[in-house]
């Protein structure tokens, strides 16, 4: 396939928000992360048939999430036969293969191994998507093991296939992903591709689901200091797992990032921008947030047009 693939690069992981910036060292490296997630849909080569699967997905994703008031379209590459989506809230991209999905979330591969201040987030990542799609295990690869590189070439590439190649190339079993020996041993010495069959996550979400009371967590993956989307008699909250405590007390309708230490709150139709730790930065208004860069390279304009709003802030 070979074809270019890229996000915007300016996400709280990349600028190091949740860590301290001497475990970035090289971090920057542009070696983008593939996450693999089995299914067993076989049929990529039937356009309807993968539309129809790749709708129900769509919907479970959005049951087990509580992915509220988003439009998820399907998008088809006629000339590669590929069928894609990209899922809001969590802003990773679902790319239909035999037997798997395999899922960009347009951040550098060694961010898989670097634990944050919360925690190894796209791990927790990871552990969200497979938990909603009803699997317990993920592969993580650089890219050059599947859109940039011959392993997923063909759009019709089977799971089998993709696992017997990175099998073949190593010459041994996949390594199992190793939290505790990446903080003991540092950062600076990884594979390529790894297996991961969560235990850590397990533990850590039966942990904090029972400490959560009526709150029903939805996973482990953080919002802006620490927040964890749960549900609560249908409704969305955002619960800190160290205080316990809820960002607001009614219900939002979604949360989502905003490229920066800024969250993006949904509420009746309208939208407000709040800090890391939930203090409004505007009113709940009418229309889009964006934003763009602002004269110093380490601040930036949040802007809403219909509003009227520019709001400037620092990465």
């Amino acid at each position: 396939m070979n074809k270019q693939r890229q996000k915007n690069v300016f996400s709280p992981l990349f600028f190091g928000y949740f860590t301290s910036k001497n475990k970035l060292t090289n971090i920057t490296m542009s070696v983008d992360l593939s996450h693999i997630i089995k299914h067993n849909f076989y049929q990529v080569s039937d356009k309807e048939a993968s539309r129809k699967f790749v709708k129900e997905t769509i919907e479970q994703l959005r049951s087990k999430l509580l992915i509220q008031d988003e439009e998820i379209p399907i998008f088809y590459e006629e000339e590669e036969n590929e069928t894609y989506f990209r899922l809001p809230v969590y802003d990773v991209e679902f790319y239909l293969r035999n037997g798997f999905w395999e899922i960009e979330s347009y951040y550098r591969y060694r961010q898989i191994i670097i634990r944050y201040d919360n925690g190894f987030v796209l791990r927790r990542l990871t552990y969200d998507l497979a938990m909603a799609l009803g699997q317990k295990e993920a592969w993580y690869a650089d890219e050059f093991h599947t859109w940039n590189g011959t392993f997923c070439e063909d759009t019709d590439t089977t799971f089998e296939q993709w696992i017997t190649k990175v099998r073949e190339e190593k010459g041994s079993e996949i390594t199992e992903y190793n939290q505790d020996k990446f903080i003991e041993d540092g950062y600076d010495d990884y594979e390529d591709v790894y297996h991961d069959s969560f235990k850590e996550c397990d533990a850590q979400f039966a942990d904090l689901k029972s400490k959560f009371g009526d709150y029903n967590l939805l996973g482990l993956y953080p919002f802006g200091d620490g927040f964890l989307r749960c549900e609560k008699n249908g409704g969305l909250y955002l619960i800190n797992e160290k205080t316990l405590k809820p960002m607001f007390n009614e219900p939002i309708t979604n949360v989502s990032e905003l490229d920066g230490p800024e969250l993006l709150i949904k509420k009746n139709g309208l939208s407000a921008v709040v800090d890391q730790y939930g203090k409004f930065l505007t009113d709940f208004v009418e229309g889009k947030f964006d934003w763009k860069r602002a004269n110093s390279s380490d601040r930036r304009i949040i802007f809403n047009t219909t509003a009227g709003i520019e709001l400037e802030t620092k990465y």
